[in-house]
């Protein structure tokens, strides 16, 4: 994948079993939020060969939809700007998560800094809570040198999270975020993960900003 453009269609219609390797930056003038991704990837291999994207701008999606047992690697994410305010809205990232009944997904060398993620939308009913993170909601992942710089990650309510969302059955290694705020009108926020079940945590570190009505580094 050489352009933004051939980079759109890709992830519009490789969807399983394939590869997207990226030959360059990239900037997606992001500012009219016009990303569309596909709604599931199954067993794709993201490699971002180290090369930036700069400027996403998604409204009511994410660079990446649900991923089910796929890699994502060697990306960094520059002014990206993720935002919702649809009642329904889940994983509120650079991916919206990964299938809790699928395959492991591993996620490794990945940065996301200067950017903004955001739900502007009010309480939602039970089940329908936003997770705003750069990792979105997930779970069965297992992630090692995600690196997160200088993000804002804002909710006006609950279950806001520094670097991941809800990473339940998940393992996180070598990673961190800095300079960053955590902004939560309810609770259930964390500087690095929010609600956690049974997650892995080696060598992380934390320093970040948290404006929330019940917060932590980790929210357990």
């Amino acid at each position: 994948v050489y352009s933004p453009q051939q980079l759109a269609w890709a992830l519009q219609n490789v969807l399983k079993g394939e590869t997207i390797r990226l030959m360059a930056d990239m900037d997606l003038s992001g500012d009219q939020y016009n990303w569309v991704n596909a709604k599931k990837y199954t067993n794709v291999i993201f490699d971002g060969q180290y090369h930036t994207i700069y400027n996403l701008g998604a409204y009511e999606t994410s660079f990446l939809g649900d991923l089910d047992g796929c890699v994502l690697k060697d990306f960094v994410f520059d002014s990206a700007k993720v935002v919702s305010e649809k009642l329904n809205a889940f994983g509120i990232g650079i991916i919206s998560g990964n299938n809790a009944s699928g395959g492991v997904t591993n996620i490794k060398n990945v940065t996301v800094r200067n950017s903004l993620f955001a739900s502007g939308r009010s309480k939602a009913p039970i089940g329908l809570d936003a997770y705003v993170s750069p990792m979105g909601y997930s779970q069965h992942m297992n992630i090692e040198n995600l690196y997160t710089d200088n993000n804002v990650l804002a909710s006006l309510f609950d279950h806001v999270g520094g670097v991941v969302g809800r990473p339940n059955f998940s393992s996180i290694k070598n990673s961190f975020s800095v300079n960053s705020t955590v902004i939560a009108g309810g609770d259930h926020s964390g500087g690095f993960v929010s609600c956690v079940d049974d997650l892995s945590l080696i060598h992380i570190y934390q320093p970040t900003r948290i404006l929330s009505l019940s917060s932590a580094v980790f929210c357990f």
